[in-house]
């Protein structure tokens, strides 16, 4: 979103968090992985846009998220999601 491309930064800065995009496909489209990392590692996902779509009958989905947390947890989240299945590219941060 245009808002956020103003205020997006290649470097973490002091009160900041990370943008993510995160891409779902087969068992982790359907998986609540948001909502378990938010009661592993102490984070909060705010939700930018999503959008989850078939293609040849398989379904996958793209998602940009802020994740609020400490570091190492947004860490340790962002690597509990790679575990999982769920590609993570860290746009910037806000």
């Amino acid at each position: 979103p245009e808002d956020y491309q103003e205020r997006l930064q290649a470097e973490p800065f002091t009160d900041c968090v990370p943008m993510l995009r995160l891409e779902f496909t087969g068992q982790s489209v359907d998986a609540p992985l948001l909502s378990e990392t938010a009661r592993r590692f102490n984070v909060n996902n705010n939700i930018i846009s999503a959008q989850m779509d078939y293609a040849g009958g398989v379904k996958f989905g793209i998602m940009l998220t802020e994740m609020h947390g400490t570091q190492q947890d947004t860490q340790a989240a962002i690597a509990w999601l790679q575990e999982h299945h769920v590609k993570v590219e860290v746009l910037g941060y806000v």
